[in-house]
């Protein structure tokens, strides 16, 4: 049996079909109730575009298999208010500069390069290393991926790797959110590449390759140029290119993360960020290894990012707009809104737009993130339900598809979960 037709029998079998298509359509919100992923509850993230919930057996030590319901997420505890963070390095913030010089990006990285929860020691002295996937202390979201790799190839990876999706609410200015990619990876001695998908369990792809599908492309645009030797690794991303959060950016991330661990542990992370930024926006890359905020403070507000359901297959193309000093949340939320009326924009994203703000939000504006034409909102926390309401009720009154909604607090950058 060829060995991609192995991995997908094996993905098949550890990440049953999706739910019916009736199953919630929305993230709960947070606060009492809601299904937070670090609590080992996925929020509500559907395929398509969004992924649903998927019930899986994982191992748990001295006991059978136990079921748990995950989404593909990460859900680590956030340290916030104590992490390092991003939006400022070397006193400088990212909006006021055209990149990040190699060494600043050093800074940035020993800084904010941290992860997402710190894992208890797995053993002391003379004692036996625990598989991330067997760990009853970690997440199911994190514990998903290693389990999947050892079920598909019939031992641990090396280590598991992790990084955010990325709104660019404005030029320049990002915020990082909890759903990005993982990826568990080891390293080969063939030289040969091996990737797999969770998400696309029918598509693996051993390189090189002349057809290479859609979702590994990222991961294959950061092989050609960072040429490290053999590796195999296992990926989950947890939204659809489109869907607002730059998945494809955090899928490139999270892969030459892990090729850089495994296969060229001695590159600068300056570098590593240069070589990605040939390949994906440099102010997301940059943004997803900074984490939380970058250029802006968003001061306990909450991103609501609207999945509108409309995909086209030309770019976006923006309007110069002049971003102004942010002296506080509301300006940001004006200029949210002035840019979104500066863009030439899709009927979804004003009908979103103009609901968001009726419903008392800050601001709201168009997100670019091809193929998807998404929107975001800004609102407090006790808003953010009511521009949910608004948006929908307008896109019902205008029958048009019922979008899909994310609420994104911010959150950690790329970092090894492991190791």
């Amino acid at each position: 049996m060829a060995a991609g037709q192995a991995v997908r029998q094996v993905l098949d079998a550890v990440v049953p079909a999706a739910a019916p298509a009736h199953a919630a359509d929305r993230e709960p919100e947070e606060g009492a109730g809601a299904a937070r992923p670090r609590a080992g509850r996925g929020g509500t993230r559907q395929s398509p575009p969004l992924q649903r919930l998927r019930a899986v057996q994982l191992p748990v030590p001295g006991q059978h298999r136990a079921t748990v319901t995950v989404a593909v997420a990460p859900g680590q505890a956030e340290t916030e208010g104590t992490a390092q963070r991003g939006r400022l390095v070397g006193g400088h913030s990212v909006a006021d500069r055209g990149g990040i010089a190699g060494q600043d990006r050093e800074q940035l990285h020993r800084q904010a390069h941290r992860p997402r929860q710190r894992l208890p020691s797995a053993c002391s002295q003379g004692e036996l290393v625990i598989d991330l996937a067997d760990r009853p202390d970690v997440s199911p979201e994190l514990r998903l991926v290693p389990h999947a790799f050892r079920e598909a190839y019939g031992r641990s990876a090396e280590g598991v790797w992790y990084a955010p999706g990325v709104v660019s609410v404005l030029p320049g200015l990002s915020v990082c959110g909890r759903w990005g990619a993982i990826v568990a990876g080891e390293r080969r001695d063939d030289g040969v590449i091996e990737l797999a998908s969770i998400n696309k369990p029918a598509e693996p792809v051993i390189l090189p390759a002349d057809d290479v599908p859609t979702w590994a492309k990222p991961v294959v645009q950061v092989v050609e140029r960072l040429r490290p030797g053999g590796a195999t690794l296992l990926c989950s991303v947890d939204l659809p290119a489109g869907s607002g959060l730059s998945s494809q950016t955090a899928l490139a991330c999270a892969a030459a993360l892990a090729l850089r661990d495994l296969c060229h542990p001695s590159m600068p992370m300056g570098h590593l960020v240069d070589v990605l930024a040939q390949s994906q926006p440099q102010s997301r890359v940059e943004a997803a290894f900074a984490g939380y905020e970058v250029g802006v403070d968003i001061a306990g507000a909450r991103l609501l990012i609207v999945d509108t359901r409309v995909r086209r297959d030309t770019p976006v193309r923006l309007t110069e707009f002049a971003l102004r000093q942010h002296g506080s949340v509301d300006q940001l939320g004006r200029d949210l809104t002035d840019f979104h009326r500066a863009q030439e924009t899709e009927t979804e994203q004003d009908i979103a737009v103009a609901a968001a703000l009726k419903a008392g939000a800050l601001g709201a504006t168009m997100l670019v993130d091809d193929p998807g034409r998404p929107v975001v909102a800004l609102a407090t926390p006790d808003r953010v339900a009511a521009v949910r309401a608004y948006v929908s009720d307008a896109f019902r009154r205008e029958s048009l598809t019922a979008p899909r909604y994310l609420t994104i607090r911010p959150s950690s950058g790329a970092c090894r979960v492991t190791g």
